[in-house]
């Protein structure tokens, strides 16, 4: 039986947030979202789940198609994504899908979630609206599983939400194809609703996606995915795994101080905290990090003991 196991990502920052925060919210009416990629290819499907606190209605754009909905208020609605249906599924290593991006839009705030599965292999993240997305990230995912390591890979899925989209991506470990090697940055040119996505066998976390001037048009907001075709971490009994598939946030709304609640009943909890400076000094339970622990000089790795999975867990951040 597999092991359960919390990847939690932590992300902290030097900058003074003042005044942003207030801003910032999962709720809107206009979303892009990819169908990254998944170990079982389109095998797999993929569900949305759409709420909002108002009665509304919207629809949802896709290779060419559109899929109405109405949400009632307090209660979920469920649109599902099947790629033997819609042409939007993105199994490319290193390749641009031309409109594969998913559209929601509708005409009252709503939350949205994202769910990528098949039989007992499932990851979801929560979705920002387009409104709120940045244009500099650095992207988390995880070590990959040795037992699946010809088919398990770590991506990068990226949303071109304007047309003309120039986006500068700085890879800590080559793509598959070997097309663009690890620690050299490269160029992709992306228009509205297309998707790129960069696939290694070797974790990604890391790795720079900043959007920059084109052609003297200033740089423009990009949705950012991130995670793994499939990882079991790092179960002694590797047999069982899920895809991993988190919307990052842009560097430019992370924080200093956190809190955590780890599930209860489980063996162990992972927690990734990255840093955008090396020279951060990072408190876990009051305890400073050793810098010398750092990951590529950019992440901390943390597992809870067995039997204290569920402790509090405290991280505070300064210079």
């Amino acid at each position: 039986m597999k092991k359960a196991f919390l990847l939690m990502f932590i992300f902290l920052i030097l900058e003074n947030l003042r005044g942003f925060a207030q801003d910032y919210s999962n709720k809107g009416t206009d979303f892009w979202i990819p169908y990254a990629g998944h170990i079982d290819s389109t095998s797999s499907r993929m569900a949305l789940y759409i709420s909002s606190d108002n009665n509304t209605n919207g629809q949802v754009e896709l290779a060419g198609n559109i899929i109405p909905f109405s949400v009632v208020a307090n209660q979920a609605a469920t649109i599902e994504i099947s790629p033997a249906v819609y042409a939007v599924y993105n199994g490319q290593s290193d390749g641009i899908g031309i409109g594969k991006g998913i559209h929601v839009i509708s005409a009252k705030p709503i939350v949205v979630y994202a769910h990528i599965l098949n039989q007992a292999r499932s990851g979801s993240t929560l979705v920002l609206p387009t409104n709120v997305l940045g244009r500099d990230y650095i992207a988390l995912a995880y070590t990959q599983s040795t037992n699946n390591v010809f088919t398990a890979k770590s991506q990068i899925t990226v949303v071109g939400v304007e047309n003309n989209t120039l986006i500068e991506i700085k890879p800590v470990a080559t793509d598959i194809l070997n097309l663009h090697l690890a620690n050299i940055p490269f160029l992709v040119t992306l228009n509205k609703g297309d998707v790129y996505q960069y696939q290694s066998f070797i974790d990604l976390t890391g790795s720079s996606i900043k959007s920059v001037s084109n052609a003297g048009i200033g740089c423009k907001p990009i949705a950012v995915f991130t995670g793994s075709t499939w990882t079991s971490f790092n179960c002694a009994n590797a047999s069982g795994g899920d895809n991993l598939y988190q919307q990052l946030f842009p560097i430019g709304t992370w924080g200093k101080n956190f809190v955590t609640a780890p599930f209860a009943n489980r063996e162990s909890d992972i927690f990734r905290i990255i840093v955008k400076d090396p020279a951060t000094i990072v408190t876990l339970n009051g305890n400073i990090l050793n810098s010398n622990t750092l990951h590529n000089g950019i992440y901390y790795e943390y597992q809870n003991a067995n039997g204290t999975a569920n402790a509090p867990f405290f991280v505070d951040q300064c210079r």
